[in-house]
């Protein structure tokens, strides 16, 4: 059975939500959404819209898990679900540091979403070595999909890849927390994986073990 079961889900979700409730009338009309590199906020919101836009996306992810989860191989729906939730984790504590922020703790933003998408990318690439085929989760393209072979052999090397940029954005952050950084180490990996699983279909192409089916 998947987990973590639903129940978990919704408890946090309200717990989210009852916190958010409590800090409302105290948010400024005009909240911080977004900050640059630097800490310096680039993104604001009425605080009811700006408020509700993490909690409103925990509900959509807690809602839509099934649907979104078809297609998932049995195999992986552990770990699916896992990600699922440790999405859910991070959306929390993003919208506590934000309320935090929107209060006056301003140092609280800027290191957060660093040392969450590294964290985050270090349990997806944990998972990704034990992903099947599929067209739900995972890397998943032409080339991948072609194939078992070139599958396994994309995957192994997503999922080292993973934790690596992961530790990289951690390590970053520790010394220079920024926004920009992340997002590049995380635009360098994706495109990294993409050419590793067409370099894999070729070589298995060429050794007459791949193709298109």
């Amino acid at each position: 059975m998947p987990l973590p079961n639903k129940k978990i889900s919704l408890i946090l979700i309200a717990f989210v939500l009852a916190v958010s409730i409590a800090a409302y009338f105290g948010l400024p009309q005009q909240i911080v959404i977004h900050i640059d590199g630097a800490g310096n906020p680039n993104g604001t919101a009425p605080k009811w819209i700006g408020a509700w836009l993490l909690p409103i996306a925990m509900l959509l992810i807690h809602f839509t898990r099934k649907d979104a989860g078809r297609g998932v191989p049995g195999a992986n729906l552990r770990d699916w679900s896992g990600i699922n939730f440790a999405v859910q984790i991070v959306l929390a504590l993003a919208q506590c540091a934000l309320l935090l922020y929107n209060y006056g703790h301003v140092r609280v933003l800027q290191p957060f979403f660093p040392f969450a998408a590294g964290s985050l990318l270090i349990l997806i690439g944990n998972y990704l070595f034990r992903a099947r085929p599929n067209v739900t989760f995972g890397i998943r393209n032409k080339w991948t999909l072609s194939d078992p072979h070139v599958w396994r052999s994309a995957h192994r090397f997503a999922g080292v890849a993973f934790m690596v940029a992961g530790l990289l954005v951690v390590l970053l952050a520790s010394v220079h927390p920024s926004s920009k950084e992340t997002f590049s180490v995380v635009i360098v990996l994706f495109v990294l994986n993409y050419v590793a699983s067409y370099l894999f279909y070729r070589r298995f192409v060429r050794k007459g073990q791949a193709g298109p089916r």
